[in-house]
């Protein structure tokens, strides 16, 4: 996998976590195993020598963290400056997850709350609180391994990471390529308090207008539709989704996550319906 994005956060380390974790998400989500990673970074001519480090030293934690080695990378000038992986993981051929495998009678898990798009927008306006700024940067450096490491002791039909095109376009996805229809609970949906308000207000990312007019058409409307469709970099809002036994999946990423939660379902298993 390969990924790599501008800064979104003012210190370089954390800049550098929040690269690596978003690079690393793509291995995990397809049940795989992180291995070996290349740096991929632009800088401007003009960054001081200890910024690039920090970002490079932010990143190689988070990879020694995973388990996985860096190997080498490559950089280049830049006006702006730029960081991120290209992972290489591993996985049994059986045990590949795509996020076209989701089957009538799953339920959806989500391992992350979501609004952090919201939130990092808020922050360039100087606007959020502290304690959800360090929420934000909690949630965007804290890895997917725990939420991988539960989901292969199951039976997971399809699972994919939250990131870009926000819950709503990846699970549209998701329904398409699985030839299913997905009933969502938004009352289920663990959503950050403050960047639903900040989402009230109207401060949302201008990815969120995208998202909204590529998901519009496989989704009904519902309350706090905006918030689901706000873009976000860091991939860490990783769903899934499980068929048997959901409830012992749920204990078992229970606590060893930022969230868990059943969106899909409420006492009684919600299906994916057939076309």
């Amino acid at each position: 996998t390969l990924d790599f994005f501008p800064p979104i956060a003012d210190d370089p380390y954390t800049f550098g976590q929040i690269a690596a974790t978003n690079s690393l998400s793509d291995i995990y989500a397809m049940g795989g195993d992180p291995k070996l990673a290349l740096n991929i970074m632009c800088v401007p001519e003009d960054m001081p020598k200890d910024t690039v480090h920090q970002i490079l030293r932010g990143g190689y934690e988070k990879v020694y963290e995973a388990g996985a080695l860096i190997t080498g990378g490559h950089s280049i000038f830049d006006d702006e400056p730029k960081y991120g992986l290209s992972v290489t993981g591993f996985v049994h051929p059986d045990r590949i997850l795509t996020n076209s495998g989701a089957k009538e009678g799953d339920v959806l898990l989500l391992t992350k709350p979501i609004g952090i798009g919201i939130l990092t927008s808020a922050m360039k306006a100087d606007l959020c609180s502290k304690e959800s700024t360090e929420l934000a940067m909690r949630l965007m450096t804290t890895l997917n391994k725990n939420g991988r490491d539960a989901m292969v002791k199951y039976r997971v039909h399809a699972c994919t990471d939250v990131t870009g095109f926000a819950l709503m376009g990846h699970l549209l996805e998701m329904a398409q390529g699985s030839d299913t229809h997905l009933t969502l609970f938004p009352g289920e949906i663990d959503l950050i308090p403050e960047a639903l308000e900040f989402a009230r207000d109207g401060i949302l990312p201008a990815g969120m207008y995208r998202n909204r007019h590529y998901a519009a058409e496989g989704f009904g409307y519902f309350h706090r539709y905006r918030t689901c469709n706000g873009t976000r970099y860091k991939r860490g809002r990783y769903t899934f989704v499980q068929q048997e036994k959901p409830a012992k999946e749920y204990r078992t990423c229970n606590g060893s996550n930022p969230s868990h939660k059943t969106s899909g379902y409420n006492r009684q298993e919600i299906p994916f319906k057939s076309f």
